[in-house]
């Protein structure tokens, strides 16, 4: 088992709450729309929890490398060598960085802005002194955001193609396609798993109890 039932869990909701905040946007269905960037927010004060305490897979310990491990890797790309990492490898973990910090810019951004006509973000009133930045954020994010995405489904298919990974049936399943490889996430557990879930769920409603703040 690479990637544990939580992980899973928030990636997905991730991908539907960012599709959910783009369509909405669009549509002007801006409590829908607050709602979305709210779990987003919710979903990232997980993501960042879980990468302190959760599964081997999971912490940023185990998959944010320095230079070094990162040079050895692109190495081994150049040199036609069999690579395999246990969840993500260290270019991976460099977008993955990347694209949770633009998002949860993103999301916070949104708790601060306002449309000076008929919607103020959960925070506007707590935080006026960002309104105008945190605005001019918001509005600047959305295509570096649609870059990453880019790039993050890019180098799927890259993996699939090359490298014979299947990462996407991987974050559905969770299991590893060489599974006797590392055995770090053999001590999955049900307790460890029902609290990761626990921490999810209450990140999220804490998010939302923000719009009490209007």
């Amino acid at each position: 088992m690479v990637w544990d039932l939580p992980i899973r869990i928030f990636h997905w909701l991730l991908v539907l709450s960012i599709c959910g905040s783009f369509i909405t946007i669009q549509n002007d269905w801006m409590l829908a729309h607050e709602k979305c960037g709210l779990t987003i927010l919710g979903l990232l004060a997980f993501r960042l929890i879980w990468g302190v305490i959760g599964y081997p897979t999971a912490r940023f310990a185990q998959f944010v490398k320095g230079p070094r491990a990162i040079f050895a890797y692109l190495h081994q790309l150049i040199g036609r060598e069999k690579v395999y990492s246990f969840g993500h490898n260290p270019i991976g973990a460099l977008s993955v960085i990347a694209l949770l910090s633009v998002i949860l810019l993103q999301a916070l951004s949104g708790t601060l802005s306002t449309d000076d006509i008929i919607y103020d973000g959960p925070l506007y009133n707590v935080f006026p002194m960002f309104t105008k930045f945190a605005g001019s954020l918001h509005q600047f994010l959305p295509p570096l955001i649609l870059s990453l995405i880019a790039l993050h489904l890019i180098a799927i298919v890259c993996h699939r193609i090359f490298f014979k990974e299947k990462l996407v049936s991987q974050m559905i399943t969770g299991k590893a396609q060489e599974g006797n490889l590392l055995l770090e996430n053999k001590n999955q557990c049900k307790p460890a798993t029902l609290s990761g879930l626990a921490v999810m769920v209450a990140c999220v409603l804490a998010s939302w109890s923000l719009t009490l703040l209007h």
